[in-house]
């Protein structure tokens, strides 16, 4: 089975954004395939998404990425940023508001 890569592109949404985050990190780890890693690509200027991150370093293989520069560059140059530190052989991209 090949090793995938899920990229999240997270931008500043309020107090919703941790609690969204939380919601998505618990589905993710409903999943059964577990060869995997997670890239946060956070354009927030504030660190509530790094704060959730790191409440489930314990639990995934993280790359975190703050872009606060990409902020008005749209959400493809997130992907992209993401997608560049992506390990996996195949990727998801997953906005920080779904469930996987």
């Amino acid at each position: 089975m090949s090793r995938f890569s899920i990229c999240i592109p997270a931008h500043d949404r309020g107090e919703n954004g941790p609690k969204w985050m939380r919601e998505l990190f618990d589905s993710i780890k409903k999943q059964t395939l577990q060869d995997f890693d997670i890239v946060v690509v956070d354009e927030s200027e504030n660190d509530l998404i790094l704060d959730t991150c790191k409440e489930y370093s314990d639990d995934f293989e993280f790359t975190y990425i703050k872009c606060s520069h990409l902020k008005d560059d749209g959400i493809t140059a997130k992907w992209n940023v993401g997608i560049d530190e992506c390990t996996g052989d195949i990727v998801k991209i997953i906005l920080s508001d779904d469930i996987f």
